[in-house]
């Protein structure tokens, strides 16, 4: 049984499991601090973080970062050591770090690259990348970034002596965002300009499979100019190292409920596929702490159990393939949560008896503006059906019930939405009088209402459609039949001809994040 200390560090730790017989859930775990160093040169965001087996030990490094408004840059590196439950800090650096993924170079040495300094929201970029040497706890100079290429939240992937950087910004917080790719040779210090990505973003994450290199989540950060939050990126764009080339994965699998400054890895799930990892990050001011999931073979997304506390501005550190570890972080309402309260964050795995297998689930929206959900079990049994909507803020929250017996497989539930429009998630938890549960692959619905708004039916002196606040790029109308009839650009307001014969057609719209969607409508 853990308890509180005054001198006890709480870190965040995650187990994961490839068993479908294993329940994953955080929890937190206390460690020991260096009591030489103030409990507050502790706190950090915007850092990066890295695992390394250094003389057997195995050690969790957040490096870099800062702690807000009014305190000191960090300057030294956190290292947990995870058998041991103790943290200690490594040599103070000369500069300060923050904005950028941390890599791992020959089992020891940290890449610090394409990093910021201090002063939100203006930023200036490091001149120089810079090396950790976590063995002899030295921080080094490395190569100066060639001129023209500096900018800080980047990101960093290491293959062998090769350290490539995406995307970032130039300008702190406010522009300048990028779509660069460079190729560093550390081992010979020459420096390559590779293929531009298809899309500029910062506060991403990239994560790494084989020959590939996904980028996921981020933003193009922009105070002053239209908000922070404003310009979020939902497109997971990938990169080959053996081609050079880019390609972005369909829009099935666009991040739902959009996120930056998020934690990401990349694994493999229960069913044996390559399976990106998203949890916490930020939105319009409100750090999160729910997760998601994508399967990269069937582009289905799933829910991830909620880490401990709200978090973003770090990394996730995988200690093993079951066991990821969190040591930094900061929540809005407590500027650094996860460090003020001397805790870590872990992910346990315990075995779970699932009471039903999910043999599908979905949810449609109809034309009476309420959601249809269906969903089919494999084995009936008792219990009860909670349909749960994601809220903005994170977190989950009730929608209504329905009742199971231990003789139906086939059910359906209709809602009609309190507030539509955007993308909405949805999940059906099940659980029995005993407390056992299991929840349903995420469901995703695009509702039009807030973003596009017209008579249905239309009548020839009633057909025109509006547009709300420049939300859609392009609209489409089709016959039944498929045939492209009229379309139209970046529209805010758009009249369909008054000779269009009666009947019922296809209006296709895709939004600003190049997402489309769909509605039926009668022209009388």
């Amino acid at each position: 049984m853990h308890r509180y200390f005054p001198s006890i560090l709480f870190l965040v730790v995650c187990l994961l499991t490839t068993s479908s017989l294993r329940a994953q859930f955080w929890t937190p775990m206390f460690a020991v601090p260096d009591s030489s160093f103030k409990l507050n040169e502790y706190d950090r965001h915007e850092c990066g973080g890295i695992f390394a087996n250094i003389d057997g030990k195995r050690l969790c490094i957040a490096i870099g970062g800062r702690a807000g408004a009014g305190k000191v840059d960090q300057k030294r590196p956190i290292i947990y050591d995870y058998d041991a439950n103790t943290i200690t800090m490594g040599d103070n650096a000369d500069d300060e770090y923050h904005h950028f993924q941390a890599a791992l170079w020959r089992d020891s040495i940290i890449v610090v690259g394409m990093s910021f300094d201090n002063g939100y929201p203006n930023e200036v970029p490091q001149s120089h990348l810079h090396l950790y040497y976590i063995k002899s706890e030295t921080w080094v100079e490395a190569s100066p970034i060639p001129p023209g290429r500096a900018r800080g939240s980047a990101q960093c992937i290491v293959v062998e002596d090769t350290a490539y950087f995406f995307n970032g910004l130039t300008n702190g917080h406010k522009n300048g965002w990028v779509t660069w790719t460079d190729k560093y040779d550390l081992a010979n210090n020459t420096w390559d300009t590779l293929s531009p990505s298809p899309r500029a973003r910062d506060h991403a994450v990239a994560l790494r499979k084989d020959h590939e290199i996904y980028l996921v989540g981020g933003r193009r950060s922009a105070t002053g100019n239209g908000g922070l939050n404003a310009f979020p990126v939902s497109e997971i764009d990938v990169y080959n190292l053996q081609t050079d080339t880019w390609s972005t994965l369909p829009a099935t699998d666009t991040v739902p409920g959009l996120r930056a400054g998020h934690l990401a890895t990349i694994g493999t799930n229960d069913f044996g596929n390559t399976e990106l990892s998203i949890w916490g990050g930020e939105i319009s001011g409100t750090a999160l702490k729910s997760g998601i999931a994508l399967d990269l073979q069937t582009h289905v997304w799933s829910v991830l159990p909620d880490l401990v506390a709200e978090v973003h501005g770090t990394a996730i550190i995988p200690v093993s393939e079951d066991t990821l570890v969190i040591i930094a972080g900061r929540d809005f309402s407590n500027e650094h949560k996860l460090t003020d309260s001397f805790y870590v964050q872990r992910y346990i795995a315990q075995p779970l008896v699932f009471p039903i297998g999910w043999l599908g689930a979905s949810v449609t929206e109809m034309a009476s503006g309420h959601l249809q959900f269906d969903w089919e079990v494999e084995g009936g049994e008792a219990g009860l059906f909670v349909i749960e909507e994601q809220a903005p803020q994170g977190g989950w929250q009730s929608l209504g019930t329905k009742a199971s017996s231990d003789s139906r497989t086939r059910y359906s539930w209709s809602y009609l939405p309190r507030v539509s429009g955007s993308v909405n998630l949805f999940r059906i938890r099940f659980q029995t009088p005993d407390g056992r549960q299991s929840l349903s692959p995420l469901l995703t619905v695009r509702t039009a209402d807030q973003l596009v708004q017209f008579p249905n039916p239309m009548s020839p002196t009633s057909r025109t459609i509006r547009f709300q606040n420049q939300s859609v790029q392009s609209a489409s109308l089709f016959n039944l039949e498929g045939r492209l009839i009229d379309t139209v650009v970046w529209p805010d307001v758009w009249t369909l001809p008054e000779t269009l014969p009666e009947g019922m057609y296809l209006l296709k719209f895709i939004d600003v994040n190049g997402i489309s969607f769909g509605k039926k409508v009668q022209m009388q």
